[in-house]
């Protein structure tokens, strides 16, 4: 459908703004910088890969260091440029590609990053790579600065209670493991395909970020295809691997992109989504990404309100203590029971949170059955459970969403519950509300403690807005 040019006008002065907060998004190499890139551009060019005369590679006008700018106006629809598969890296493409076909099952991780780990770990290092002109562009480990690469202290001050924390500790966990059992093993085994760089666990926790910030899965589909290698009622369906995608990952990110990659039989497109202006950025997205996503993969965040995919998680483990705390004795045993019961039916799990998002609560039906049963007294429990939990199922399917708005009109009792999460939640951040309001205004803050802000305040605002929706019904919500 046709945009307006008002709706193009606002789509175009908010990604304006876009860049001026957002001022770097990824990490590139510095040395012989415009070098690397006329080097990386004829390499595209010999490779197959097509570049519309609508759109350059610069890094004037860009929010990182390079990006794809319009130096026409484009329309939605439009091919950007397109790439044939053998120009993608990954492991079925590698150098050692055998080697890595033949060691599959020997290599297989948790984290499905280890093939193309040593992919990357063998071409980045081999000065005769084919990739050699793409990898002297990308990454630049000077630029690195993901959470992964901060001190604990760093990360406390900054980023306690926005859930970053936590997922960091896990990566770095699973990535010693992965290295020490698969990676390192790997690389002794086949040393003549690597340099002693290799070996180094510090080194290899850059490729890591690298390929955080950096990869491509290409999405699952239902049609059959000939290159597949698994096979379900008849329909073969293809693996998918994580893989390098030269040229699109230049592109920046932004909840509003104007761009997606299209994953084709034998190429890749970067197609426009919008009308783009001359002179404006290219964005495409990396998914539907809250702002403690962005930052603890990518290393940056948007400005609020910007994300409107920001979120915050609830978790699962936290949510207890805030429902019993300042319960007698025996309503904290009748809260176990009915706690138990919750995991049994599948709506609390170890390790799982819900999730708060800009319109309202998003899982939705984890969180209404957990209002629905812990708010019950023990006689309405005691039915539940005879009627193995599905006492209200015909109201449950038909039951009211928990947008902001429908939170307000909630049982009290409900909204109560909802309001100690909140508040619990909000004594974990190491900040209120106006102090982050301030600190995104200073326009001295460098971009580590910026970035950590506009994840804080996205996360206090969402609080914030749970709890005035909790409050009285004519509260007006101000998110």
């Amino acid at each position: 459908m046709a945009t307006s040019k008002r709706e193009r006008d606002e789509v175009d002065d908010g990604q304006e703004q876009i860049c001026e907060k957002n001022s770097s998004k990824k990490f590139h190499k510095s040395r012989d910088s415009d070098g690397d890139l006329e080097r990386f551009l004829s390499w595209s060019k010999c490779e197959g890969l097509v570049l519309s005369e609508k759109v350059i590679v610069s890094r004037n006008g860009s929010c990182a260091q390079y990006g794809l700018m319009a130096v026409d106006n484009i329309e939605p629809g439009t091919t950007l440029f397109e790439l044939p598969r053998s120009m993608l890296l990954s492991s079925e493409t590698t150098g050692i590609a055998k080697i890595l076909q033949e060691e599959s099952r020997a290599i297989q991780s948790s984290s499905g990053w280890v093939s193309l780990l040593l992919s990357l770990l063998h071409e980045f290092t081999d000065d005769k790579s084919r990739w050699s002109p793409y990898l002297r562009l990308v990454p630049d480990f000077n630029e690195l600065d993901l959470p992964m690469f901060w001190n604990d202290d760093t990360l406390q001050s900054e980023l306690k209670g926005t859930g970053i924390c936590e997922a960091v500790k896990k990566d770095l966990q699973m990535m010693k493991v992965e290295f020490d059992s698969l990676v390192l093993p790997f690389v002794k085994k086949y040393c003549s395909h690597f340099k002693p760089i290799c070996e180094d666990f510090e080194f290899c926790k850059k490729m890591v970020a690298f390929i955080m910030a950096y990869s491509f899965t290409e999405p699952d589909t239902d049609e059959e295809n000939d290159d597949s290698d698994e096979e379900s009622d008849g329909v073969v369906k293809r693996k998918t691997i994580p893989i390098m995608v030269p040229m699109a990952d230049i592109l920046n990110h932004v909840a509003l992109n104007n761009a997606h990659l299209d994953f084709g039989k034998d190429s890749l497109k970067m197609v426009s989504t919008r009308h783009i202006e001359k002179g404006n950025e290219v964005f495409n997205t990396y998914g539907e990404l809250a702002n403690w996503q962005l930052l603890h993969m990518y290393g940056f965040a948007e400005a609020f309100p910007n994300n409107i995919y920001d979120a915050i998680d609830l978790p699962m483990d936290r949510v207890y203590p805030a429902i019993t705390d300042g319960m007698e004795q025996s309503d904290c045993i009748l809260a176990e029971n009915k706690w138990r019961f919750l995991k049994e039916i599948g709506c609390v799990s170890d390790g799982g949170a819900y999730v708060l998002g800009v319109q309202g609560i998003l899982t939705e039906i984890e969180m209404f059955q957990l209002l629905k049963v812990m708010t019950m007294n023990e006689t309405d429990f005691k039915l539940h459970l005879e009627k193995e939990g599905w006492s209200d199922a015909e109201d449950d399917d038909n039951s009211e969403s928990l947008t902001f708005e429908s939170i307000a009109k909630l049982p009290t009792s409900w909204k109560e519950m909802l309001a100690k999460i909140a508040k619990l939640k909000i004594s974990e951040h190491r900040s209120t509300l106006d102090e982050e309001t301030e600190n995104i205004a200073d326009a001295r803050l460098p971009r580590r403690q910026l970035f950590s802000s506009y994840v804080r305040y996205g996360q206090l605002k969402l609080l914030s807005t749970l709890l005035e929706a909790c409050d009285a019904h004519n509260k007006k919500l101000t998110l």
